[in-house]
């Protein structure tokens, strides 16, 4: 008995030696905490900026950017022919930022730096220009400064085209630093498919009384405000990215222009090149804005049969292009009162199921006051279109409308 107890005291005895001489090894560094901090120490330093002056072709960085709308990469550029549509890009440096960009008919952008506005938002209707701060590009390819005098590190920029003719493209960016990782997407996707009113055509007013007239493009390029329209502020409000297709003067089946959207809906740039059905989403909208319908109005006469089909032919294409169930918005009258366009939109909407299926309506009027010759700056636009603040009514009833149906 005294000898198996003599055994079981020997055993403990040197259990405890052992874990003693295991905890003095990891006291001296050779455990494993020791180990992993060893590997950490080995990792190689950040290399410091290299804040030198440098050129960078939109095509060959493109996992450094963010495309806004539609684009094509052409050579060395990307396109950004849409409404609102541009690049977005971080960048470590310093002092200035410039960019390279081509464009067919005289061009405004809406800068941010910083997540900050730079542009001003001014018309001077005598000398049929912008006052202020402002960001232009007359026809031809430009070096434009969109930046000055950043102090050294992280800047977040911006930039959107925010007129609706003509296509342009970013050539090139040029700044003193290097480019960083590309800016997330946000968590919504909105994509706007509509005519002048989501273009933002004349938004900053317009007044034939005092003969201002759209057929002068430096007009027509200076009153048009696309990132003031309902749809960027909606786009905005929701804290989502998006796309817009927009046409001033299209419709679903006749506007003022020779072709129906069905025939742009396809194309990643319609008026670049109209035979090249090419556009390949890249991510699925979580709702899509139709705002058509009101340069049909007085075209639809007694073709109410091809009305009905290009409307049944966009809701196919959109959701042949995306899911059968992407949820659809038809606005209704966001500049003139129609009678005929918005029932058989509804008629369409209602034989496929509506709300149900995810197709929807929404009225968009607002008080659009006739222009006059005291008021031009503030009342609306010819043809009664919306000027900046009717926009952000107009804004405020969809972006209420699309939190309803999409929480």
């Amino acid at each position: 008995m005294k000898t198996k107890i003599v055994i079981a005291t020997l055993c403990i005895v040197l259990s405890l030696i052992l874990l003693a001489g295991c905890n003095a090894k990891d006291a001296e560094g050779v455990g494993v905490t020791a180990e992993i901090t060893t590997a950490a120490e080995t990792l190689p330093p950040v290399p410091p900026t290299d804040y030198s002056e440098k050129t960078f072709y939109p095509a060959e960085v493109l996992e450094h950017l963010k495309l806004h709308g539609r684009s094509a990469v052409i050579e060395k550029s990307v396109t950004c022919d849409w409404t609102a549509s541009g690049i977005e890009f971080s960048a470590d440096c310093k002092g200035d930022i410039y960019l390279d960009m081509t464009t067919t008919l005289d061009t405004y952008l809406t800068v941010y730096i910083d997540g900050v506005r730079m542009d001003e938002l001014k018309y001077n209707h005598e000398t049929k220009t912008r006052d202020g701060n402002t960001y232009y590009l007359d026809v031809g390819t430009h070096r434009v400064k969109i930046a000055s005098d950043l102090e050294e590190g992280l800047h977040t920029v911006r930039v959107l085209r925010q007129n609706m003719n003509g296509n342009t493209s970013v050539d090139a960016i040029v700044l003193s630093g290097e480019l960083r990782e590309r800016p997330a997407d946000r968590e919504m996707f909105i994509e706007f498919v509509g005519d002048s009113t989501t273009c933002g055509y004349a938004a900053l007013g317009i007044n034939k009384l005092l003969g201002l007239t759209t057929t002068d493009d430096k007009v027509g390029a200076a009153t048009t405000e696309g990132t003031s329209a309902y749809a960027y502020l909606t786009a905005e409000a929701m804290q989502a990215d998006y796309s817009m297709l927009a046409i001033s003067g299209i419709g679903f089946y006749k506007g003022s222009v020779s072709y129906p959207m069905t025939d742009v809906y396809p194309c990643i740039s319609y008026r670049r090149d109209h035979t090249q059905k090419d556009f390949q989403p890249t991510r699925t909208p979580d709702v899509v804005v139709v705002n058509l319908g009101e340069n049909d109005e007085g075209r639809i006469k007694t073709n109410t049969a091809e009305f009905k089909a290009h409307v049944e032919d966009l809701i196919a294409q959109i959701r042949t292009t995306y899911t059968e169930s992407t949820p659809i918005v038809f606005c209704y009258n966001s500049t003139i009162q129609c009678k005929i366009a918005p029932p058989l939109i509804q008629e369409v909407i209602d034989a496929k199921g509506g709300a149900e299926a995810g197709l929807y309506s929404l009225v968009m009027t607002t008080d659009i006051s006739p222009v006059t010759p005291t008021k031009h700056t503030h009342n609306g636009a010819p043809g009664n279109h919306p000027n900046v603040e009717q926009h952000q009514k107009q804004a405020d009833t969809l972006t209420a409308f699309l939190k309803e149906i999409l929480k």
